[in-house]
């Protein structure tokens, strides 16, 4: 599957209120973890985030490691004061308190800038926009400023105008992107800039009444058309949802944002090998230089280097994981933890086998008997390394380790092969679901069974159901027939 290379994690996808007050007095790691699994559950392992205010995407990169998910966020995003982007991030009102920003997304671990270039859509009105943009001139100074910390850049825009400048500014990646014409399109193509269109933002919306259809309807043409241009022109293109907004959910807005691709370009190697290719420029661009030949600077005394088969001991405390989890790096050659993480490296006996002991909860007894329950560290378990690492761990011969691991990773990979048919079924039953049922506007469904030909007769709902009286007002009907008797029986 697919990385998803725009994501909320502080959203929910189906009510924005209800996700910021969820957060907004204390990060909810639930939540997150909620959204994690629903990615690993797809075999999604990449998540670019596009920050937010209130520090839950600063939180999900501690937890990431664990899903083994590839997390890279900004932080927070940075908009200008009075426009859009109080929801995602912080504002600046010149260019000195921009820089600023820029630095404490550094300090923070961010690994790339997020900025808000204009406003967004208004689904009421084809081509109307919640706001102006910004100039070009500001454009230009902010993904500079961006680019001379060594960072690089996400710009959230719409609008000619403002895709056109952005891009020609050099920014690295551009997110949404609606309402553009054949010269951003080129600018795009011309500086190697990828696009990310968000296409399910606005696909997910058709029927759900909230907003005019028709409107709807012109808005995704008009992004479909976009994105054919761009692809004969041979942008570079990424498959990213904004899971989080409304109707877009964790995980399943991804699927959802390459099916519409594949509606547009067919399910081909092709399309397969385009959306990669742009996913890997992101991944390559958008990392915070956290590790490598010079891990130095304030902003990295606070990790650790992992190389892949590393073992890093989280100590943060939650419901699923009470004693902490031990997680393995697998995904990536290197990453970097918190130091305040237990990290090691298996130099003893089989490294698979470790990993699927520490995955059966084995040392959460003894873990539990050594953690001070009452004291906390800034939120993580009060648990000495040496306490760590004096835990009792069975040690059989090394060849019954190798077997034990061999037979539990092949459990692994046999859920990961059923849980991939389960996509699969769940994807073929939405396309049953899109095509046994007349489209809009026609009387057959697309596909019928052999034997079957004429339109479908058409008939009310009320035709075909019995409608239900509730509880209540069968409760009505039973006293106002009481009373009707009683009456009956005075007059009488």
């Amino acid at each position: 599957m697919f990385g998803e290379c725009h994501a909320h994690i502080f959203l929910n996808g189906r009510n924005y209120k209800e996700a910021v007050a969820l957060h907004k007095n204390h990060v909810s790691e639930e939540a997150i973890r909620q959204a994690f699994a629903e990615y690993r559950k797809r075999g999604i392992t990449f998540v670019r985030d596009g920050g937010d205010a209130l520090h839950v995407s600063e939180y999900a990169s501690k937890i990431a490691p664990q899903y083994g998910i590839d997390y890279r966020s900004p932080m927070f995003a940075i908009h200008r004061k009075g426009h859009y982007g109080r929801i995602v991030g912080c504002a600046w009102e010149d260019l000195e308190e921009y820089r600023d920003l820029v630095k404490k997304v550094k300090d923070l671990g961010g690994d790339f800038i997020k900025i808000m270039i204009s406003g967004i859509m208004v689904y009421e009105q084809f081509g109307q926009m919640s706001e102006e943009p910004l100039a070009p001139e500001e454009i230009r100074e902010l993904i500079h400023i961006a680019h001379e910390e060594g960072m690089a850049v996400m710009a959230h825009v719409n609008g000619a105008d403002a895709v056109r400048a952005a891009a020609l500014a050099g920014a690295d990646s551009i997110e949404h992107g609606n309402y553009i014409d054949r010269d951003c399109i080129d600018a795009m193509k011309e500086k190697g800039t990828v696009w990310v269109p968000t296409l399910v933002t606005t696909g997910n919306l058709l029927g759900c009444g909230r907003y005019p259809q028709e409107e709807l309807e012109k808005i995704f043409d008009s992004a479909r058309a976009n994105v054919s241009c761009a692809w004969e022109k041979g942008v570079l293109l990424a498959a990213g949802s904004d899971a989080g907004a409304y109707r877009v959910l964790h995980g399943q807005g991804l699927v959802d944002e390459y099916q519409i691709f594949c509606d547009l370009f067919g399910e081909t190697e092709e399309l397969k090998n385009r959306l990669k290719e742009g996913e890997s420029v992101i991944r390559r661009k958008f990392q915070a230089e956290k590790f490598g030949r010079e891990l130095s600077g304030k902003q990295y005394e606070k990790y650790i280097v992992l190389h892949k088969g590393d073992f890093s001991y989280n100590k943060g405390n939650s419901n699923i994981y009470p004693q902490g989890c031990i997680y393995r790096l697998n995904n990536r050659t290197e990453a970097a933890v918190p130091n305040v993480f237990e990290s090691f490296r298996v130099s003893v006996g089989n490294p698979d086998y470790y990993e699927q002991l520490f995955l059966s909860g084995f040392l959460n007894r003894q873990l539990y008997s050594k953690i001070n329950r009452g004291v906390r560290d800034n939120g993580l378990l009060n648990l000495k390394g040496k306490d760590f690492y004096s835990c009792e761990v069975p040690y059989p011969p090394l060849a019954e380790q190798e077997r034990i691991a061999e037979i539990l990773i092949q459990c692994d990979h046999v859920i990961e092969l059923k849980e991939q048919k389960l996509d699969e079924l769940k994807q073929l039953k939405k396309e049953f679901l899109r095509k046994m049922f007349p489209a809009k506007g026609c009387d057959t469904p697309e596909i019928r069974f052999p034997g079957f030909t004429g339109a479908w007769e058409q008939r009310k709902l009320g035709d075909v159901c019995e409608i239900k009286d509730s509880a209540l007002a069968k409760v009505n009907s039973l006293h106002k027939s009481r009373e009707c008797m009683r009456s009956l029986d005075q007059h009488q």
